[in-house]
């Protein structure tokens, strides 16, 4: 954990005397003994701040938010903390050094003045009680950090009553799509933002879940704002879109396209395919941390699904299991609502491609009967069809069918980037890696702030082993796994396609992560692939990685 005082210096530059006299009673009677309390080891204090260490990433978080908290009505003192989950290496002066201190203090640097920046390691290491306090901040390139880090932050504000609503209150979220700034060539630029404004109304206005407004719109108080700026530069465009939470200026998702432009509209048709399918799924995701710490009892149908798919974002199996619990909850009171049986569905087998459970593990024929109880209640609903799409490859081997419920997710709605997943994944688990990396590849390039990220560079890691890229395989599956490191599927990639570099797999790194997650050969079965040479040569890998036999 590290934690900095905010302002110190100019606090100094006004008023030294009163400033460390503040500073010595905030370390004597708040800071330290809140450390100690939570079983931490201040390890060096900087003037201004401390660096800690914790023995659990739960007593770091405590104890930091304890610090906040007890802060709150400090008229002097404010104080950044941020809090990394990493290896150390203690040097003979009794610092400590090492990749996990560098993250804690960038995470600090970038953290709110009252609050708590925390890592993607570290979040996945709380209990669902604990995670419902932070917001999704996005993934951010750290100054001296060489990957991208997800950060999640907690803060006061974010916590306030006035930001929960009521239980059982639909409150459908409002988007308020706010004119484009440009730059550039300012009449290109102008023609453009114009357009993609226009087809972002369109398309949002379209989807179910979200209302969208513009600024001439009257009684719609905004959730959300979507803003941007259109830069035109000859015959390339560079596009920044970000949103915002209305009540606190919160940026909680923000992408960057830089491409050329052709065809104007092809271009803006492109544009807005990638945006408003990934607004959805952010939207949905981050709206449900306010319900994650309220009883299902209480919550609405919406507020339901919501909770939900906050939870199923996570991509972990304390997660799944929450998520689990709530659409069980949900399609007991809403059996005719087509995305409640889908969403209920996906819930049930989401561990499968997660490598967390085996399909015998659960009931197959409960969970394509939701699946196809949600196709006959919303015949005209894009998601569905795409969820059992994914359901038909991962738990039936059955590559047509994923195939077939892919082409109508996308006849209803061309371009959505789901069902072009479940497209990728039928060929690169049904004999055609090659075309499958390539069109994965194009959805990892166009939507890199995807929840699922981590899981696409997985999957794209294990089309590259089997076409022979070993090199993209590493690179790609590295990435995945250092995303999501207690996820049991990114763990298993990162074994197969470490099969040929002896310095990862004869590390004591490597041999401790294959006998946490309990790898073994034998989970070569665990990919849904048609022909059974590439499941062979799956297992071929994981053998020459040193894992054991079941």
């Amino acid at each position: 954990m590290a934690a900095d005082v905010v302002g110190f210096s100019k606090m100094m530059g006004t008023d030294e005397t009163a400033t460390l006299a503040a500073l010595s009673k905030l370390r004597h009677s708040i800071f330290e003994p809140l450390v100690a309390s939570h079983r931490g080891e201040v390890i060096k204090r900087m003037g201004d701040g401390w660096l800690v260490e914790f023995s659990s990433a739960l007593d770091a978080v405590n104890c930091a938010i304890a610090a906040q908290e007890k802060l709150t009505d400090h008229d002097t003192i404010k104080l950044r903390i941020g809090v990394h989950l990493g290896d150390v290496v203690h040097d003979e002066e009794g610092d400590i050094l090492g990749d996990g201190v560098n993250i804690a203090a960038r995470l600090e640097s970038v953290a709110k003045p009252c609050g708590v920046a925390i890592s993607d390691q570290v979040y996945n290491s709380l209990d669902g009680t604990m995670t419902s306090a932070f917001a999704d901040g996005g993934e951010h390139e750290l100054k001296n950090i060489t990957r991208r880090i997800r950060i999640w932050n907690w803060s006061d504000t974010s916590n306030s009553d006035a930001a929960v609503p009521k239980s059982g209150e639909d409150i459908t979220p409002v988007i308020l799509l706010e004119p484009f700034s440009q730059g550039g060539d300012s009449e290109a630029a102008a023609d453009l933002a114009l357009e993609l404004q226009s087809g972002l109304l369109n398309a949002l206005s379209n989807r179910s879940g979200v209302r969208v407004a513009t600024r001439t719109d009257k009684g719609d108080t905004p959730t959300y704002l979507l803003s941007g700026r259109c830069r035109v530069s000859g015959d390339r465009c560079r596009l920044h879109l970000s949103i915002t939470v209305a009540a606190n200026g919160e940026t909680f998702w923000s992408t960057k396209i830089d491409d050329k432009v052709d065809d104007i509209f092809s271009f803006v048709d492109g544009v807005v395919d990638k945006v408003s399918a990934a607004i959805r799924v952010h939207v949905n995701a981050y709206a449900g941390a306010v319900y994650a710490s309220q009883s299902d009892d209480g919550l609405s149908i919406q507020q339901l699904m919501a909770k939900a798919a906050f939870f199923m974002h996570h991509f972990d199996a304390k997660n799944v299991a929450l998520s689990r619990q709530t659409m069980s909850t949900t399609v007991a009171r809403a059996q005719d609502n087509p995305m409640a049986l889908a969403m209920h569905a996906y819930a049930m087998m989401q561990t499968i491609p997660l490598a967390i459970e085996r399909v015998e593990e659960i009931d197959v024929d409960a969970v394509l009967s939701y699946a196809n109880k949600a196709v006959q209640h919303g015949p005209n609903v894009d998601y569905v069809f795409h969820n059992r799409s994914r359901i038909r490859l991962w738990l039936r081997r059955d590559h047509d069918g994923c195939i077939k419920d892919a082409r109508r997710a996308l006849a209803i709605n061309p371009g959505f980037h789901l069902a072009e997943e479940d497209l990728a994944l039928a060929d690169i688990f049904g004999g055609h890696a090659t075309q499958g990396v390539e069109n994965l590849a194009k959805l990892v390039n166009q939507a890199a702030a995807q929840p699922s990220m981590a899981y696409r560079l997985s999957i794209l890691a294990i089309g590259h082993a089997i076409i022979g890229d070993m090199d993209a395989a590493i690179s790609h599956a590295q990435d995945g796994y250092e995303r999501k490191p207690l996820v049991p599927l990114h763990a298993l990639v990162y074994a197969v396609a470490a099969c040929d570099t002896p310095s990862i797999v004869k590390s004591a790194e490597f041999r401790s992560m294959v006998e946490q997650h309990g790898l073994t050969i034998d989970d070569a079965s665990r990919f849904p692939f048609d022909q059974e040479e590439d499941k062979v040569a799956i297992a071929d890998m994981l053998r020459r990685s040193g894992l054991p036999e079941r």
